[in-house]
């Protein structure tokens, strides 16, 4: 997916430059000062530094349920946004042109949302979501990656004039799970009187509301879920590892623990619950 990323800008870049297409190079290289010291032609640079999930594109629900013909049920994670950060530079021998392909470069960006269909590959239109494009945009973040000042001093050259290029693709590496859907019974209980009626008298059922702990050192919450296998609902980890359960009537049931859409454990539990922590 990220070569189709490179090839999709290099096309889109060279098919708006104001020059012709022909007497400039597209690279991807790490623009160093040893780098940029063997350059013979003007060049563009995609340089891919930063790699990461886009949080604010991370939907509530952590997976979705689809009804299957033979009365089954598909549970399926939502697929992972993922940003793909380029820092853009131009290199040539007169600032001036440096500028020019700068400019070309940029109003292309702007001008273009998304990924034009034209410029994607099968992979990519088959992606959920399209492919987002933003241009010279800084994320509210810290670190080295997110000033241009500061980027130059980890590549270790020279400063030199440039701007963010922020690809935002969809990745959906999870298998769907599968698991027979339940059907609920309700039975009412009564007495029968002495008169060989029925009593309306109802048993009540009793329901408890209960809560549990992941305890682990290898994951982090955001990448598990857990879902309740008896009823197919499927449960949130909360930054301290906990999952809160639907309220349920005593019994026993099976939770599945998952690593980003993969199950990595099985365990059974009872309702109320004598043992509250879940060992991965």
């Amino acid at each position: 997916m990220i070569s189709d990323v490179d090839e999709a800008l290099r096309n889109l870049i060279l098919d708006s430059l104001t020059v012709s297409r022909q007497n400039v190079d597209i690279k991807y290289d790490l623009p160093s000062r040893d780098w940029a010291s063997r350059l013979n032609r003007p060049t563009i640079d995609l340089f891919l530094f930063d790699i990461r999930e886009n949080l604010r594109l991370r939907g509530a629900e952590q997976a979705r349920q689809t009804p299957l013909p033979d009365g089954r049920v598909e549970i399926r994670r939502n697929p992972v946004r993922i940003d793909l950060r380029y820092l853009l530079t131009a290199w040539t021998k007169d600032p001036e042109d440096e500028h020019l392909l700068l400019s070309d470069a940029l109003y292309t960006l702007l001008r273009n949302p998304v990924i034009p269909e034209k410029y994607a590959s099968e992979q990519m239109k088959k992606q959920q979501f399209d492919t987002i494009l933003d241009a010279a945009v800084y994320q509210p973040e810290h670190g080295p990656t997110e000033k241009a000042t500061e980027i130059w001093g980890v590549i270790g050259n020279d400063i030199h004039a440039g701007f963010i290029v922020t690809v935002t693709i969809t990745v959906d590496p999870y298998e769907p799970l599968v698991f027979p859907q339940v059907s609920t019974v309700t039975r009412n209980v009564g007495q029968t009187d002495p008169g060989g009626g029925r009593a309306a008298v109802q048993k009540p059922v009793e329901h408890f509301d209960e809560g549990f702990v992941i305890k682990t050192d290898k994951y982090e919450p955001s990448t598990l879920s857990v879902v309740l296998e008896e009823r197919n609902d499927v449960m949130s980890v909360d930054d301290n590892f906990r999952v809160k359960l639907p309220t349920l009537p005593a019994g026993k049931y099976h939770l599945n623990v998952l690593y980003r859409g993969k199950i990595l454990k099985r365990q059974p539990i009872e309702i109320p619950a004598k043992e509250k922590t879940v060992v991965l």
